[in-house]
Order: structure tokens, then C-alpha cells, then sequence
């Protein structure tokens, strides 16, 4: 099943359940506050098989730089390798694969690219603004967001 979140960007095998915990995951890593894992955890209990719940936790917890947090994210990306996933998941997918392989500033690139292709897709934003701020790219910070913002008229 296809639907969309919030920012407009298609999700494979989401249902209205699952798809408003992984709103929530996502909002609660936005603001840095709840347990945006707990809730990817109820996404995954309603869809086992929703791709973007578990690049999301595999992203956050890769994020997390702590080294026990890298065979749980190497093991949701396992669970997603098979799933089925449109080209926006399998961009987020290969990110994810490169941060939890320790390959911070590749990760940062290839969310670069991922976002001139899905400018609005929030969770790569932030993971790849959080990892130019890891990186000490701090003309990158900047201009991530600039180049996802609209023109000014």
C-alpha cells in the first residue's frame, strides 16, 4: 500500500496506524523530545513491513554514535534490505547503510543528493544537518537547509 507523510513524500506499506506513529517518531526527533524509538517500535508492531520505520530507527539509533547502538541499526537495515521500497526509501536506505558502517561523511554526501532529488523529506534533513554538525561542515549546515527552502521572490 502507498500513502504519503506529512511532507508530502511517498511510504511503502504504511497503514493510517502505523503511518501516524512514524508522524510521531518523527516529530519527536524533530523537537529532541519523547522516545522517537519507542514509537517507530509501535509503527513496526503494526506494519513489520513499512521500509521508512525501519530506515528511520536505523538512522536515529546510527545517530546516536554510541557503538552499541550500531548492530541494532545494522539490524534494521537487515529486516528493510528485502522489503519492498520506492527510490526515495532506497536513497534513505543506502544513507543509512553508510552511517551504520561508520561512514559518516559519504552518509552526509549522499543525503546531499538524496534531498536535491526530495527536498521536503524531513528525516534525511535532519540526519544529514546532524551529521554536517558531527562532521564540522559548517558551511554545509547552512546551505542544507537554504537549498531545501523556496526561493525568495
Amino acid at each position: 500500500m502507498m500513502t504519503s507523510d506529512m511532507q508530502g513524500n511517498e511510504v511503502t506499506n504504511a497503514n493510517c496506524e502505523s503511518l501516524d506513529a512514524y508522524e510521531q517518531a518523527i516529530a519527536a526527533f524533530n523537537l529532541y523530545h519523547g522516545d522517537p524509538i519507542a514509537l517507530l517500535d509501535r509503527a513496526l508492531a503494526v506494519s513489520p513491513d513499512f521500509p521508512m520505520a525501519h530506515i528511520a530507527k536505523a538512522l536515529m539509533l546510527a545517530l546516536s554514535s554510541e557503538p552499541a547502538a550500531f548492530e541494532p541499526a545494522t539490524s534494521q537495515l537487515s529486516t528493510a534490505h528485502n522489503l519492498k521500497k520506492n527510490s526515495r526509501e532506497r536513497s534513505l536506505f543506502d544513507a543509512a547503510r553508510m552511517l551504520s558502517s561508520g561512514h559518516w561523511v559519504k552518509a552526509a554526501q549522499t543525503l546531499n543528493l538524496h534531498n536535491m532529488y526530495f527536498p521536503r523529506d524531513l528525516l534525511a534533513l535532519q540526519t544529514g544537518h546532524l551529521l554536517d554538525f558531527y562532521c564540522a561542515d559548517s558551511r554545509n549546515m547552512r546551505e542544507r537547509i537554504a537549498r531545501a527552502m523556496p526561493p525568495l521572490v
